[in-house]
């Protein structure tokens, strides 16, 4: 770059700090020798008044703080923001109901939508969301320290590790979503999805059952507390020819979960999948969904007989429903 000639008007904060350490350089007993600011002014191609000012400014902070820096001015241009404390203040007289949006905020408290965008960028107003919580009876209170309590071990005071429970729940899936996002090569034709609906996408019921995951004395995963995710369905034959399909297509038909469906889903996926996994007590942890069964069901017990388990259903407050920790 030619001399006189900058690509930018003013001098980074970085080039400002290095025109003070030249001039401090240049310096005996605090004052510049005699050609120091314009040799400076040269070199960072600049006016000379400029490096003068910067000089000054550092001198003024070096006296107040004892540090040769010569900050930046531009914070301290153009008019004065008004100070509008007072006038914020009367947000908090106003009804949460009425600041949903910055219109309306504005119109409660008599400041103007501009002003209050300002402070909300700022950092002076802050944005929150409220999400709606389960409205908890005295029983339901109850029943959550209560499952809290029998998880503690009394001869320890600590909780139990919970290695022996199995947590079961009812999920539901959608087949696909309308949009959708794939990492994708730059020759590789984008992924092409049609649906007779975008308001029907068909969706099913899974039973997922997790539990803890199992380490080694090595620190390897020898178990990762999955037991399996199995849906809610049916495998059919169509019974007659239609437009979409012949007679004897092989269908997959989603079903509602009921006690029956529920048990079938138990007794021949669950308990074959706990069977290979562990050998000693085990805790099935359900909530009182009305498809689940119940603890002493007989299909169920005999089941577990069977297959020589040792297998308890624990109802409510399970850890897998989230709605237990929101509320």
């Amino acid at each position: 770059m030619e001399r006189n000639q900058r690509a930018t008007r003013e001098l980074t904060a970085r080039e400002r700090q290095q025109a003070v350490s030249a001039l401090l350089a240049r310096a005996h007993d605090g004052k510049p020798r005699r050609g120091a600011i314009k040799e400076v002014a040269g070199n960072f191609s600049v006016h000379e008044k400029t490096i003068s000012r910067l000089w000054k400014r550092a001198k003024t902070n070096a006296a107040q703080h004892g540090v040769y820096e010569a900050t930046t001015l531009k914070h301290l241009t153009g008019r004065r923001p008004r100070d509008l404390k007072a006038v914020l203040e009367r947000l908090r007289h106003v009804d949460v109901q009425q600041r949903t949006t910055i219109r309306s905020a504005a119109v409660a408290c008599g400041v103007p939508a501009t002003t209050l965008f300002r402070r909300l960028k700022q950092g002076k107003l802050r944005s929150c969301t409220s999400v709606t919580r389960p409205l908890l009876t005295p029983a339901n209170l109850q029943a959550r320290i209560k499952f809290c309590l029998d998880h503690v071990d009394t001869s320890t005071n600590k909780y139990r590790d919970m290695m022996d429970v199995i947590h079961v729940d009812e999920k539901y899936f959608f087949l696909t979503v309308v949009k959708r996002r794939f990492i994708m090569l730059h020759d590789e034709p984008d992924p092409i999805r049609k649906l007779k609906s975008k308001r029907h996408i068909t969706k099913v019921m899974m039973l997922a059952a997790v539990a803890r995951p199992r380490y080694n004395e090595a620190g390897e995963c020898i178990f990762d507390g999955k037991l399996g995710t199995c849906p809610f369905v049916v495998h059919t034959l169509a019974e007659r020819t239609s437009r979409n399909r012949p007679a004897g297509t092989p269908l997959v038909k989603a079903v509602t979960a009921t006690k029956e469906n529920y048990r079938e889903m138990l007794i021949d996926k669950l308990l074959p999948a706990i069977r290979s996994k562990w050998g000693t007590r085990i805790t099935i942890q359900q909530d009182n969904a009305s498809p689940h069964i119940d603890p002493k069901d007989s299909a169920f017990c005999a089941a577990v007989d069977a297959l020589d388990l040792n297998v308890v259903l624990k109802p409510d407050s399970n850890c897998v429903h989230r709605v237990h920790w929101q509320s």
